[in-house]
């Protein structure tokens, strides 16, 4: 099951700034990826400081629970969205070989 879910993470990890900087202009490009970027490692302290705050509340267990359930809603928002599900990818740019 870990290997299961490491895979699904490192795909999504690795596909989204791709779709991202595919989307983008090329003069956008960065500052597109700023957004993402700060969101994806520059905000992993207060998301630790979180979890700890959460853990030494209410005990480990009501922690890896509120992380389940925040992301079993994120799941269920993008499978129900059928905007999300629809989304496409529109570059104005050449692709990159």
């Amino acid at each position: 099951m870990h290997a299961v879910l490491g895979s699904a993470a490192k795909v999504a990890g690795d596909s989204a700034p791709t779709l991202v900087q595919l989307a983008a202009e090329g003069v956008m490009r960065g500052r597109t990826m700023s957004p993402m970027s700060l969101s994806m490692v520059g905000l992993a302290p207060l998301e630790y400081a979180g979890g700890g705050l959460i853990a030494s509340a209410f005990g480990l267990t009501t922690m890896f629970l509120t992380g389940a359930l925040i992301q079993a809603v994120a799941v269920l928002t993008g499978v129900t969205s059928a905007a999300l599900r629809a989304a496409t990818v529109v570059s104005s740019g050449p692709r990159p070989a």
